[in-house]
């Protein structure tokens, strides 16, 4: 989910498909990934139309909407700066995030504990079918992550930490 004329999330894409995305479907023949973006390119729209297991939803009116509708979300940035909105909107939703070191940085997230972090294609992949395979550990991950993105982005939360800050320097 997002904006496919931005570089890097085209590059993560791609990467994920081919090299990712066929050990996942070599272990679950039946699996969908579901991608979801706007502005995309005529000839990544051409490609995840014929890839097998992958539905295009194109641009969505709702991305948390979206969102609700999965359980897993997969993040394959390789390149780029800033902190990831969807990351931190997945993690509100209660996701279990699986993402690389590059697409996490900005969130103080710990590894394993509200998202796992993967870099290799091939240690991307094994964590995307652990999470499959262990419904208990896709959800520890997906509620501790709903912990930590209230207690760090949520408003109120943000909203509090200033004020105190604020009553400290009066």
């Amino acid at each position: 989910l997002g904006s496919l004329d931005w570089i890097p999330n085209q590059e993560g894409l791609i990467w994920f498909l081919n090299q990712v995305w066929p050990t996942v479907l070599e272990k679950y023949p039946s699996i969908k990934f579901h991608v979801a973006g706007r502005n995309t390119p005529r000839s990544i729209a051409e490609r995840l139309k014929g890839e097998t297991g992958v539905i295009f939803h194109g641009e969505v009116d709702s991305a948390q909407n979206y969102l609700k509708n999965y359980s897993i979300v997969v993040v394959p940035i390789l390149s780029g700066s800033g902190m990831r909105v969807k990351i931190v909107e997945g993690m509100m939703l209660g996701k279990a995030i699986i993402t690389t070191a590059i697409g996490l940085e900005g969130i103080d997230a710990a590894n394993r504990e509200q998202v796992i972090v993967a870099d290799k294609p091939n240690d991307f992949a094994k964590a995307i079918i652990e999470i499959i395979q262990r419904p208990d550990l896709k959800v520890s991950i997906a509620e501790k992550a709903r912990i930590f993105a209230m207690e760090n982005f949520d408003n109120s939360a943000l909203t509090k930490r200033l004020e105190t800050f604020y009553k400290q320097l009066i």
